[in-house]
């Protein structure tokens, strides 16, 4: 039963994790002062 609920907190873990590298590479473009700041 343990490792049945582990399984999809470990999905919810990776999605989150894919999500934060999305927005890292995404939200910098649209930067509120429009200089259009990237992170790298």
């Amino acid at each position: 039963m343990k490792s049945f609920l582990l399984k999809p907190e470990q999905k919810n873990l990776n999605d989150v994790s894919v999500t934060i590298n999305i927005m890292v590479k995404v939200l910098p473009k649209y930067y509120p002062d429009g200089t259009h700041k990237s992170l790298y």
